[in-house]
């Protein structure tokens, strides 16, 4: 059973380096930049994005690589997958989304969180004119609905950093390539119903579990994710602006709008 539960963030501040002696602490250097400045940046704008996209059974999904620099190698990739709910209307089926942030040749401004995943369970029952109905939702929260609720799992994670415009970001801040699963950027809820025929209690039982992961990029609101690029002796900073939002068929999707990497000149 997938259970992907995060818990209450635990956020490792980024610690810029003190700016030297009438050194604008808000301007951009050769070890810092500002979000969503260019100065000294070359900018890419994705205006019109063409995603390889594969259509299933009960799964369909978006995804692209990215190059940057132009040297033919991916930097990073976006992949935002749509799952059939099978609890839902089969006719009008809801859809759960994971989208992720794969890393190509780029390092990703990161911080770790503290997840901790309880089991809180709820039960209805609906009385009919033959036997009870007993709907139990067995639920993986990232933070304690009830006392009651048990503790089943903690565990770390590394997640990239969101960044408003006009954040700084130094070179010596935490960085790290992201796994082979990718940094998850949004999961939605999820459910694995099934029945039970429970004939020693002349009940029904429908059962599902549902997983909420609590570190989640805004819907609808551009933000801004930092990377490390190295290549040979030299390394460069820069950042993607994102957005994570419904598009034209209605799935959800997270849409590179610009990026920017440090000038090779500087």
């Amino acid at each position: 059973m997938l259970a992907l539960a995060l818990a209450t963030v635990y956020i490792m501040p980024s610690c810029g380096k003190d700016p030297k002696p009438g050194e604008d602490p808000n301007e951009p250097t050769t070890d810092r930049i500002v979000f969503g400045s260019i100065e000294g940046m070359d900018v890419v704008t994705f205006d019109s994005i063409e995603w390889n996209y594969y259509e299933g059974f009960d799964e369909s999904y978006h995804s692209k690589d990215f190059d940057l620099n132009g040297n033919g190698i991916c930097d990073f990739s976006l992949k935002s997958v749509a799952s059939a709910d099978p609890n839902s209307d089969p006719i009008n089926p809801r859809y759960m989304y994971s989208i992720s942030l794969y890393s190509g040749e780029l390092r990703f401004h990161s911080q770790t969180v503290l997840n901790e995943v309880y089991s809180h369970v709820d039960s209805t029952i609906y009385p009919t004119d033959s036997i009870p109905l007993i709907y139990l939702d067995y639920k993986l929260t990232c933070n304690k609905l009830l006392e009651s609720d048990v503790l089943i799992e903690s565990y770390n994670l590394d997640v990239p950093v969101q960044h408003e415009k006009d954040d700084l970001m130094n070179s010596d801040d935490t960085f790290v390539l992201s796994p082979y699963y990718g940094f998850s950027l949004f999961q939605s809820n999820r459910e694995f119903p099934y029945i039970l025929d429970l004939e020693a209690v002349g009940a029904t039982v429908y059962e599902s579990a549902i997983s909420e992961e609590c570190y989640n990029l805004p819907i609808g609101e551009a933000t801004y994710i930092g990377f490390k690029y190295i290549e040979e002796s030299r390394t460069r900073l820069g950042w993607i602006k994102l957005i994570i939002e419904h598009d034209a068929n209605g799935d959800l999707i997270a849409t590179p709008l610009e990026a920017a990497i440090q000038k090779i000149n500087l």
